[in-house]
């Protein structure tokens, strides 16, 4: 199953660029993010509850970077956060995303965080135990 969000992190981040060179920036905005969230969901392996939520993968794929003192070039919190909001306005909001100059910046973010897992996979799924609820 893990194998699964490898592979679907990979098809959304073709799927944004594909999306860019279009100029659909919601779509690009919405595949980034899930190609980011499909990456950390491979890394972090099987989750503590029935599925990873979004805050939940963030914050256990900080901690665990934190853990194997392992640092990103890209600020993952701050790539995390601003993809997400952006993308609940692209699939929810009553807006249409226009900043291209924006989205450029943030896909070009999720590409260099999505290369950069793909080097560090061994180092980071060596041992893995999600962080579980207390009591479990």
């Amino acid at each position: 199953m893990v194998s699964v969000f490898l592979k679907k992190s990979k098809e959304r981040l073709t799927v944004a660029f594909l999306s860019f060179e279009r100029e659909y920036l919601n779509a690009t905005v919405s595949n980034a993010y899930y190609s980011v969230f499909n990456a950390m969901q491979f890394l972090l392996g099987d989750p503590p509850g029935k599925r990873w939520k979004h805050g939940g993968v963030v914050k256990s794929f900080l901690k665990l970077c934190r853990d194997r003192g392992l640092a990103f070039s890209v600020e993952v919190d701050k790539l995390a956060y601003e993809l997400y909001q952006l993308r609940r306005v692209a699939d929810y909001g009553d807006r249409v995303i226009e900043d291209r100059k924006q989205v450029r910046e943030l896909l070009q973010l999720a590409e260099t965080f999505i290369e950069k897992q793909r080097a560090k996979t061994p180092f980071l799924k060596a041992g893995i135990q999600p962080d579980t609820p207390k009591g479990r």
